[in-house]
């Protein structure tokens, strides 16, 4: 399903849009069933290929970007040509080739003809199936990504990786493990460099969730240069803030329709690609 910068997603910020886009990017691309919530505000760059279920609040995209995952958080910073998510092949069988992984969807397998005998076909499907179940990880998608992650031009986050709130991925990266909260990584493949904050600091983030609140607990607050006393007066904050509520959008691609979600579960057609 592509969506631009043509399809209006209306917000409470009077005539601001909820989500904007540079271009035009793509939704459900590895796999149209997946519908995608996004909340406001959002930036998507041009050119994007994006598969998840979930898109947080004050985040944005570069351009020229694959995403396969199951969640990004809010206030996330993803710079331009990065991967996550892409799908892996079994270099443990003969052949590395989709084209003996018998999907019957899959114009390489269709050509080698080997599904012309349906029980040997799925026979094999059903092998694969069962050593996908034995990975460590996900052979594709599976990422879920905090809040407040910072990911860097180019950087690749393999399938079934876990990144913790606060993170930052190097430029060129390209990250096989999990990533512990507000650690910076680097390298290929990916490494610790250090963590962003000292170790109390970075507990007292992770217990006040500042991004699960509205952003005008801020006010008023240096959070530029001495993190401790900001931290403290957050903390002081967090009983009396105001939850954050955002506008929340659906992207159903099997429907090929956008739909604003109000009150709860109440579902507001806001574009309809079939019209």
């Amino acid at each position: 399903m592509i969506l631009s910068n043509k399809i209006f997603f209306p917000s409470k910020k009077g005539g601001l849009p909820g989500v904007g886009f540079m271009g035009s990017s793509i939704f459900g691309y590895s796999d149209s069933r997946v519908n995608t919530i996004m909340e406001a505000p959002i930036r998507n760059g041009a050119n994007n290929k994006l598969t998840l279920k979930k898109l947080g609040a004050y985040s944005f995209t570069g351009w020229d970007c694959f995403i396969r995952a199951e969640s990004i958080g809010r206030y996330c910073s993803i710079a331009a040509n990065t991967s996550i998510g892409m799908g892996e092949h079994d270099y443990t069988n003969i052949s590395s080739s989709i084209a003996f992984e018998m999907n019957p969807n899959e114009r390489l397998a269709i050509f080698t003809g080997l599904m012309d005998d349906s029980e040997y076909a799925e026979e094999i499907r059903k092998n694969i199936r069962e050593k996908n179940k034995k990975r460590a990880r996900c052979h594709a998608g599976g990422v879920k990504i905090g809040n407040d992650v910072w990911i860097g031009m180019g950087a690749t986050i393999m399938s079934g990786i876990k990144i913790g709130n606060g993170a930052v991925i190097g430029a060129g990266s390209i990250v096989t493990k999990d990533v512990e909260p507000y650690t910076i990584v680097a390298g290929i493949p990916a490494k610790p460099i250090k963590k962003r904050f000292p170790e109390n600091i970075i507990e007292k983030f992770e217990n006040i969730q500042w991004w699960n609140y509205d952003p005008i607990i801020f006010k008023g607050i240096d959070y530029t240069h001495n993190i401790n006393s900001a931290v403290s007066e957050l903390e002081r904050r967090v009983s009396e803030a105001r939850p954050l509520e955002t506008d929340r959008y659906l992207v159903s691609c099997d429907e090929k329709r956008i739909y604003q979600i109000e009150n709860g579960d109440f579902k507001k057609i806001i574009y309809d690609a079939n019209l």
